[in-house]
């Protein structure tokens, strides 16, 4: 068995060990609701700068930082900042959970 007959099978036994989500787990999941009351998310992107001192390159740098942002009022989902780089006043500040 050669190096790519070997990846092949390698990426099909990942994939049978990786658990499927079907429709009724989607059905029976909760929507996150901003704090307007909006359910819908559009994905987008925050550029910040990086100044050049503290450039691994030594240069002035953009860091694109990709977000959710409600559709209606067009505040950030917090979920999508785990390092908290994000100004808080861009962000949602209770996100209320859709009970089933």
């Amino acid at each position: 068995m050669d190096d790519q007959q070997k990846a092949k099978m390698a990426q099909r036994m990942g994939q049978m060990h990786q658990p499927q989500i079907t429709a009724d787990m989607v059905k029976n999941s909760r929507s996150l609701k901003c704090s307007c009351g909006g359910e819908i998310y559009l994905q987008g992107v925050l550029l910040k700068k990086l100044s050049a001192l503290l450039s691994p390159t030594g240069k002035e740098e953009q860091l694109p930082i990709q977000v959710l942002y409600c559709k209606d009022c067009g505040l950030i989902h917090p979920e999508t900042d785990p390092d908290n780089v994000i100004p808080e006043h861009l962000k949602s500040k209770s996100l209320k959970i859709e009970t089933l």
